[in-house]
């Protein structure tokens, strides 16, 4: 009898968790072996087959074997603990047949969750996969399962749910190919969605694809603008992203063509007709500004109605409900406010409003400021049917104007949805509506060029070699027909332009550094004429200014400097010469104040001595000797010698050289410049005093000039303590010069060298600069 009331035996409960936990551990080996154990068990406990079926399954999940954990999955249903859960399992078991390829399996899992759920979410999001499992149109009552969806966004306990009833409804149909419909149930979609964002992103997202799929761009850009893609995942959001930004610079040549459009169209009618319709929106624009066609009130400063004299003035804040405020009652704040114009007239909102002199129309008129009339003009945007009718395109030259506004603008959109879209058809329609309209614009060689890549990307070879024919007959010397004709021809005469004006600018370049100013300005100006600002350089316009600058010829130097910026905005010699044109527009300033700024040297260190101290008389004859340790002599040491100078430590065996290596030595960094004008020695210099001062702005660091001949100068950096430490400066250097220090002078211009102080005292002296490179390549063949 007391066996009968025990709880059952544990072991088997306690193994199959810990199949659970081997699976977790992503011990499968382990797992597969208890799980194959327990299955041959014939002692194995038959409650305990739905959780054995569970962790099976689990297992199978965890090998990507989806089909066998569906199996599984189904046969622990028993133990789910309640009927929702008992759907959610079913939802799984679709979805896992789903991606095992198993439609009707995947079907069935989701219609016994639809019959089982209690969550209207998991109901609809079932309907939707029970729907989209199928191999064809014809396997599927499409109709029975929208019809069911409608219901279920009629009845009451489902309301909060018809924007994602409505968006299952719409993808339904989009499966179906009936657009229209979808894009029906997408708009309801949104207009239920009150409380869910992310609901409503994916109902505006899949109507942006719909109208974007339709080739219907405008559309498509509104619908993608009101998606917040914050609530998408990342890939989608991607994709929604790239093509607003595409749209967004299409959008504005839709507006030009549009607003022309019906511009033309109103300037067509009749004269009457045409008043009548500017009237109507005279009076909507008014309406909207807060004008008013006539004003129906009193005049302001007019007749003043005064109360009789047996007349009490009312209390206007005595009569109201107990615990109401005046200005809550609304009733009373009206009867208050036709009191006050009864007594005082239509007074303005100013001060001193009782003087009736400042309220006489005249003078309250005058009052106005020109300022206010500004502001008012420009907020009502002088609304007048005059100002209206003249912005209309009447007459051959506005007419004119309007055309070519239309011509770019449609030009413009074309050529952006055939490079950026690449929808070559909308592109090559909105091409021959252009031909059309404008024949012999001034565009045309560009838009039969750009009409025959659409006509040969969608295969139409009969327009494309009629388009192509009249492409060389009515422009046969243009660079348009030559492309179309022989595109590979051209761009090897391109290659062939290009490399003559590069190596052309390269040359001037050269010039101009190497101090050839005259010759400099020569050749560019003879190449600007050949070439225009095609092949400028960053590089080449700075160094130009700089000669210009050195020779205060400051407004050409503030010219070239903002076509730098102009021309190249995002190369780093762009911020420099926004900088130098800062400061050569207050040149003069700078000069003068520097001019007149008092500088007084300070008074150099004086030397005071102190006295020594008179010794202290003896007290006693006997002398105490007192230990050393006690009493240290602080003994002042004087200045020690390099001894790297005194005692040179072991070279490295290096060939016969004149020069010796000292690690331990201080170093100089070197920077060669091989051929190029003081002008712009200087400007290195300059450039690398500021690059020390803002990256070893803590160590004190020098930087001279070394002519070490004609042709030949060294920007000499020095402060570093010993040989590593140069060989890091220069290793940083080499990195950061061509990008920040001096991206203005080219590689082949200049190098870095380490040199210790005996040897750059040598090197000064015989100047033989190869000895010291043939040296420093036997030091580190790597590096030099």
């Amino acid at each position: 009898m007391t066996g009968l009331f025990l709880p059952p035996p544990s072991r088997n409960d306690a193994l199959v968790w810990l199949i659970r936990t081997h699976i977790t551990r992503q011990d499968m080996a382990t797992a597969a072996t208890l799980i194959q154990t327990l299955r041959n068990d014939p002692n194995f406990p038959k409650r305990l087959a739905p959780q054995l079926a569970e962790v099976t399954a689990y297992w199978f999940y965890n090998q990507t074997q989806y089909d066998s954990a569906a199996f599984y999955l189904e046969k622990a249903l028993p133990a789910a603990a309640n009927r929702q859960e008992m759907a959610r399992w079913e939802y799984l078991t679709g979805q896992l047949y789903s991606r095992a390829g198993k439609p009707e399996q995947a079907k069935a899992a989701f219609n016994r969750c639809i019959q089982h759920t209690l969550n209207p979410v998991m109901e609809v999001a079932a309907q939707l996969q029970s729907t989209q499992e199928i191999n064809g149109i014809d396997d599927v009552d499409w109709l029975a399962a929208l019809s069911g969806l409608e219901k279920m966004a009629k009845r009451e306990k489902y309301i909060t749910y018809r924007d994602l009833i409505y968006y299952t409804m719409a993808r339904i149909e989009i499966r179906r190919d009936k657009i229209p419909f979808a894009k029906n149930h997408l708009l309801k979609s949104i207009k239920y969605s009150t409380n869910n964002p992310e609901q409503k992103s994916k109902s505006y997202a899949l109507l942006g694809d719909l109208l974007f799929n339709q080739f219907l761009y405008q559309e498509s850009s509104r619908q993608y603008d009101s998606v917040v893609t914050s609530v998408l995942p990342d890939v989608e959001m991607a994709s929604i992203e790239e093509r607003k930004a595409i749209l967004h610079t299409l959008i504005p040549y839709y507006e030009v063509i549009q607003r022309q459009d019906s511009l033309q169209k109103l300037a067509a009618l009749p004269e009457t007709e045409r008043t009548a319709i500017l009237k109507k929106q005279l009076r909507l624009l008014r309406k909207q500004q807060g004008l008013k066609e006539e004003d129906q009130g009193p005049v302001a400063g007019g007749p003043v109605l005064m109360p009789s004299g047996n007349m009490v003035p009312s209390d206007l804040f005595s009569d109201y409900n107990s615990g109401e405020w005046y200005f809550y009652n609304n009733s009373l704040k009206s009867r208050g406010f036709t009191e006050f114009r009864t007594k005082w007239g239509n007074r303005p909102n100013t001060d001193n409003w009782r003087r009736s002199s400042s309220v006489s129309n005249v003078t309250f008129n005058k009052e106005i400021t020109e300022a206010a009339n500004q502001e008012e003009a420009a907020n009502t945007g002088n609304l007048t049917l005059e100002a209206l009718n003249n912005q209309l395109p009447i007459g051959p030259e506005k007419l004119k104007i309007s055309n070519d506004s239309i011509l770019q603008a449609q030009y413009q959109l074309a050529f952006g949805i055939q490079n950026k879209l690449e929808d070559y058809a909308s592109a090559a329609t909105l091409y021959e509506q252009l031909q059309q309209k404008f024949p012999g614009n001034p565009v045309e060689a560009d838009i039969l060029y750009n009409l025959s890549i659409c006509y040969r990307k969608i295969g139409k070879n009969d327009a494309l070699k009629a388009t192509v024919g009249k492409l060389s007959s009515d422009f046969p010397q243009s660079r348009q027909s030559q492309l179309a004709i022989n595109p590979v021809a051209v761009q090897a005469a391109d290659s062939a332009a290009t490399w003559q004006a590069t190596d052309k600018y390269n040359n001037i370049y050269n010039l101009y550094i190497t101090g050839r100013f005259d010759e400099a300005i020569a050749a560019k100006t003879q190449a600007d004429s050949a070439y225009g600002t095609h092949y400028w350089t960053p590089q080449l316009l700075y160094i130009q200014a700089i000669y210009l600058m050195r020779t205060k010829q400051d407004s050409l130097a503030i010219q070239t400097l903002g076509q730098l910026s102009a021309q190249y905005p995002d190369h780093l010699l762009a911020e420099r010469a926004n900088n130098l044109i800062s400061v050569l527009k207050r040149r003069t300033e700078i000069e003068n104040y520097l001019n007149n700024l008092q500088v007084e040297r300070p008074a150099e260190d004086s030397i005071i001595v102190i006295p020594e101290p008179a010794p202290l008389p003896a007290k006693d004859s006997v002398k105490v000797l007192k230990p050393a340790v006690s009493n240290p002599v602080i003994v002042k040491t004087k200045p020690t010698t390099d001894s790297s100078r005194l005692k040179k430590e072991a070279p490295v065996l290096v060939a016969s050289t004149i020069f010796n290596r000292h690690s331990e030595q201080p170093h100089f960094v070197v920077l060669v410049l091989d051929q190029v004008d003081p002008v712009y020695v200087n400007e290195a210099r300059n450039a690398f005093n500021r690059y020390n001062k803002e990256k070893y702005y803590n160590q004190p660091m020098n930087v001279v000039i070394v002519n070490l001949s004609d042709q030949v100068k060294l920007v000499s950096i020095s402060g570093l303590t010993n040989e590593k430490a140069a060989l890091e400066y220069i290793q940083q250097a080499k990195v950061l010069a061509p990008k920040e220090i001096i991206p203005w002078l080219k590689g082949n211009k200049y190098y870095f060298l380490p040199i210790a102080e005996d040897n750059m005292d040598l090197l000064i002296t015989n100047k033989n600069l190869p000895a010291y490179n043939d040296f420093m390549k036997q030091l580190f063949p790597d590096q030099y």
